[in-house]
């Protein structure tokens, strides 16, 4: 087991099936019955077997020997991304249902992933495809493959401006975007990555079936009373591909009044008379 994940209890039944299922679809991975590494020792006896066959020079053992090494990171990071997954799962998950050829896929992209935070991300993924089989397609998983540490700072970030599934950016140089490390440049940034469409002229706007919508951020509902005909939500300047939409659910958010009170007066300056109740 990778030495930064620690149990506090026996694993339950979806954890222990999850790890099963990672471990026959790409083979190799611990299982919680099997913690002890044996990679070193084969590695050693790879070596020996080899120069029993045939004698190598330094520079070919040195190849072998790096090739080990390199596997053997890959290894303890997909061993950290699935054990982190296990503890995230809920009771009544069935990991038995993940796809084959989805897990291979997944880790084909995040087997050289070795920090701590994008390993968390991706062990989110890997989690909620076990809750819900088909959640998140392999256009998300090439995309996160694509971004690194400070892109992802960047979407959380973002997804931290969102109620009710909409990212809400009225004007990208506002300083409360300002704050949070973002700006016109780092949200095209984001839209370059395909994880938002960004129109910083006319904005988006989203067709509703009713004129008095309710608006959900935490525990607070906000209702506002749409004015154009047939019912329009202006949603800024910013809107969710379809890849945006499947990692928004991954990240931590956090509630800021100050962005709810920012939200609440633009729709008040918009003349949509906004109330608020808790749930």
């Amino acid at each position: 087991m990778p030495n930064n994940i620690t149990f506090t209890g026996d694993l339950g039944k979806p954890a222990t099936t999850l790890i099963e299922k990672v471990s026959d679809a790409i083979g190799g991975i611990a299982k919680p019955w099997q913690i002890k590494r044996v990679a070193s020792a084969e590695a050693k006896a790879e070596i020996i077997h080899a120069e029993a066959r045939i004698k190598i020079g330094d520079l070919e053992r040195r190849a072998i020997e790096r090739m080990v090494q390199e596997e053997a990171r890959k290894q303890e990071n997909i061993e950290n991304i699935t054990y982190k997954a296990a503890e995230k799962i809920s009771n009544n998950s069935d990991p038995g249902n993940l796809d084959n050829d989805w897990i291979t896929y997944f880790f084909d992209h995040c087997r050289s992933v070795s920090d701590g935070d994008m390993q968390d991300l991706w062990s989110r993924i890997l989690a909620a495809e076990s809750e819900h089989s088909g959640s998140y397609s392999r256009q998300t998983i090439d995309l996160l493959s694509k971004i690194d540490k400070n892109d992802a700072q960047l979407m959380q970030a973002l997804f931290n401006f969102s109620f009710s599934g909409i990212v809400y950016v009225k004007e990208a140089n506002d300083p409360i975007y300002q704050s949070k490390g973002l700006n016109f440049s780092k949200i095209c940034d984001l839209e370059s990555l395909g994880i938002i469409q960004f129109n910083s002229l006319s904005g988006y706007k989203l067709n509703q079936k009713d004129r008095v919508i309710n608006i959900i951020y935490f525990n607070n509902v906000i209702q506002i009373t749409l004015k154009d005909d047939p019912p329009t939500l202006k949603v800024g300047q910013v809107l969710l591909t379809r890849t945006g939409k499947e990692l928004i659910g991954l990240t931590e958010k956090h509630f800021d009044v100050e962005f709810m009170n920012y939200f609440m007066q633009s729709f008040a300056d918009s003349g949509l008379n906004p109330t608020s109740a808790s749930n």
